[in-house]
């Protein structure tokens, strides 16, 4: 699914907020979501170089996906979000957590030198 004119917006201010904020990347990870994609570029062309040089790499891995919202996509957040679903999406936050851990630890072990 492709960004909104909010969601491209969005993109664009956060690429500004993280200029503003100094924040420099050596490598980007996103997920394979067109949107997720889309709003990474978005925000490192708008950060501009001092955030992201143009040679940063910028890796889109299926581990990133979200989980698929069945009959709750496309409804108002509002319309389903009840206490007992955050409850049951903080305990998967957790499982996100550790997804993306092991994705960073891979890359991190890839790059290191070798030893015997």
């Amino acid at each position: 699914m492709p960004l909104t004119v909010k969601g491209t917006h969005q993109a664009s201010l956060l690429g500004k907020r993280l200029a503003f904020d100094r924040v420099r990347f050596d490598h980007v990870y996103t997920s394979t979501a067109v949107r997720a994609i889309t709003t990474a570029e978005i925000a490192l062309r708008t950060a501009g170089p001092a955030v992201a040089s143009s040679t940063v790499q910028v890796e889109h891995d299926e581990a990133l996906l979200e989980q698929n919202q069945g009959d709750w996509e496309g409804k108002e957040r509002k319309d389903v979000y009840t206490p007992q679903v955050y409850k049951e999406m903080h305990e998967q936050v957790t499982h996100t957590d550790t997804r993306v851990t092991q994705l960073i630890t891979r890359d991190m072990r890839a790059a290191l030198p070798r030893t015997r």
